[in-house]
């Protein structure tokens, strides 16, 4: 593993990770406001299929956001085991 100041562009390509995990949280906290909704709400989204369709794109979003992770560990050398099993769990969840 590359240390994190050894030039510019690692210290970039680390910060660019940490902004795609910050993105991963995101979508995470989005998915857990979906548990504190009213009975209602839920079933009005499951009715218009909305749920649905947003949960998809954000699996999406969480894909996109694991490969580049994986491609900038590669670049720096990092472990990048436990991103690799996460994208295989979202590509599981996307088909």
């Amino acid at each position: 593993m590359d240390y994190i100041l050894k030039d510019s562009k690692t210290f970039q390509m680390y910060v660019m990770i940490d902004l795609y995990y910050a993105g991963l949280q995101n979508i995470q906290d989005e998915l857990s406001k979906r548990n504190k909704r009213t009975p209602i709400e839920i079933m009005i989204d499951k009715v218009s299929g909305f749920e649905k369709k947003q949960t998809k794109e954000l699996i999406i979003y969480a894909i996109s956001f694991v490969k580049k992770i994986i491609k900038l560990k590669k670049k720096i050398k990092a472990d990048y085991s436990n991103d690799e099993k996460m994208l295989n769990e979202l590509l599981i969840l996307n088909n």
